[in-house]
């Protein structure tokens, strides 16, 4: 029996990039760290706006969304600030904290209760929606922000082309033609525009400006759909979004993330390191960096580019649980445990933390793996495939293919553990369609160019042919593994 294969099998960890950002000014801030917020003071300046609006620009400057929020809040009660102007902070400040659905309730009272709501709020629902892994929802609410942005446009165009104001424009375009003599003279031989030759300029000079007023709004959209279609698997749409981005730090960043969540590390790695070059003071960029070495199995070079970042940032959740990945993955899980013990030592509830909570079922080889994962399969794409890992590690075969029998694998890991799941159905059950199912699995990642040069994907080559009962092609693939490590 192939039993070889269980043994091989490899805890998954999560380094906390499966959802990737999409918004132009949150690209650079969600990585960072999450400080306490600061308890508020009471003081003499309950009237002072100026210094309200400081104090709240502090917070966000300092990432500090835990404060920003306990302002926002409190400002709210009090009633002396502009009730939707707080509400579109308290949005963003929840977004940042991740409680996407708080943000997209804030949002969502703006549009309730503002009678012209500012339109981009439909984007900003749409990013808390895509988030919350609600994508069809999510492309609604971009489509919802296209058709009330047209609206408004049409709108203007309507009011600023009516017949009074095409007469003030053609008096304003006469009078802009008689400014010199030289003007007047040429004016006189030409024959002055119609009406609706007025209307058209009009036209053109108000979707101008929309245009420019709107560019950062629609690039925002562009790279939420962008993402959206990859998440729905929508290879059309995902090129058609391909299409339209643009050199701008915050699309390439998007692009780069794309290319990450589709396996594509080095072509993930090219764009990042660019960015860096161009953008040195931009320390989250070596996070970015630092986690597709990870993925290339370069954990010495990860740890080094992260420690730029954890030098300014010791207390960020994300990077410090990348750092003990690499840990676990060069040492062992005591290790990995070790460095996550910093955050707690700082005061961080790492049980509140789904991705730490994952890791350390990970890091502690299935300790408490009933308890956590089960939560967490439809948030974290590893948990389902460490809790496959356990019940094949427990003998609980069955359990393992109810689980995995309706994932379509996209990773090489996910093409292995089906592969492992049918192999081991196949053999208890006597299944020959089984068998075959895992034959095809195994050859698909050991012939893979990405991964045919690789120990698991020799290893995939290796029970390809002990399925076939090939063993002497079995041994061939064996003693290259053994010769290579």
């Amino acid at each position: 029996e192939l039993r070889s294969g269980r043994g091989t099998l490899r805890w998954l960890l999560t380094d906390g990039r499966n959802s990737t950002l999409v918004s132009s000014d949150r690209s650079r801030t969600m990585l960072m760290s999450r400080s306490a917020g600061a308890p508020l003071k009471a003081g003499n300046s309950k009237n002072d706006e100026a210094a309200k609006v400081t104090k709240l620009e502090e917070y966000i400057k300092a990432r500090d969304y835990t404060g920003a929020l306990a302002l926002l809040e409190f400002n709210r009660k009090t009633g002396e600030e502009d009730e939707d102007k707080t509400l579109m902070w308290i949005g963003y400040s929840a977004f940042h904290l991740g409680q996407y659905q708080r943000g997209y309730d804030a949002y969502q009272e703006v549009i309730n209760t503002s009678g012209n709501p500012p339109h981009e709020v439909y984007l900003y629902q749409a990013a808390c929606l895509y988030y919350m892994q609600m994508y069809s929802q999510a492309e609604e609410k971009a489509t919802e922000y296209v058709q009330v942005s047209k609206n408004a446009l049409k709108d203007k165009i309507q009011r600023a082309t009516t017949d009074e104001a095409v007469q003030e424009k053609s008096k304003e375009l006469k009078r802009e033609r008689m400014k010199s003599q030289e003007q007047y003279q040429k004016m006189a031989a030409d024959k002055p525009p119609s009406d609706e030759e007025v209307r058209q300029q009009i036209t053109k000079e108000i979707e101008a400006e929309h245009s420019t007023q709107k560019a950062p709004e629609l690039s925002l959209k562009n790279r939420l759909l962008f993402h959206l279609a990859h998440k729905i698997d929508d290879q059309d749409k995902l090129m058609l979004r391909h299409q339209e981005l643009t050199d701008t730090q915050e699309d390439q960043l998007s692009l780069a993330a794309i290319h990450y969540l589709r396996s594509h590390f080095q072509e993930a790695t090219d764009i990042y390191k660019r960015l860096l070059l161009e953008n040195r003071d931009d320390l989250a960029l070596n996070v970015y960096v630092a986690m597709c070495y990870y993925k290339l199995d370069y954990y010495d070079v990860s740890l080094e580019i992260l420690a730029v970042y954890l030098q300014a940032h010791p207390d960020s959740a994300i990077a410090v649980n990348l750092k003990a990945c690499n840990h676990f993955r060069l040492y062992n899980g005591r290790a990995a445990e070790a460095e996550l013990k910093v955050l707690s030592d700082q005061g961080h509830n790492l049980q509140a933390n789904d991705l730490i909570r994952h890791n350390m079922v990970v890091f502690s080889m299935g300790d408490s793996a009933l308890q956590v994962l089960p939560q967490l399969v439809d948030f974290i794409p590893e948990a389902r495939l460490n809790l496959v890992i356990y019940y094949l590690r427990h003998e609980g075969v069955q359990e393992a293919f109810d689980l995995i029998k309706d994932l379509e694998p996209s990773t090489p890991q996910e093409y292995i553990l089906k592969g492992v799941v049918n192999a081991s159905v196949g053999q208890d059950a006597g299944s020959r369609e089984h068998i075959k199912m895992a034959q095809q699995f195994f050859q698909l990642v050991g012939a893979s160019a990405s991964e045919c040069d690789t120990i698991p994907g020799r290893q995939c080559m290796a029970s390809c042919f002990f399925l076939l009962k090939q063993f002497e092609d079995v041994n061939i693939y064996l003693n290259s593994i053994k010769v290579r490590s």
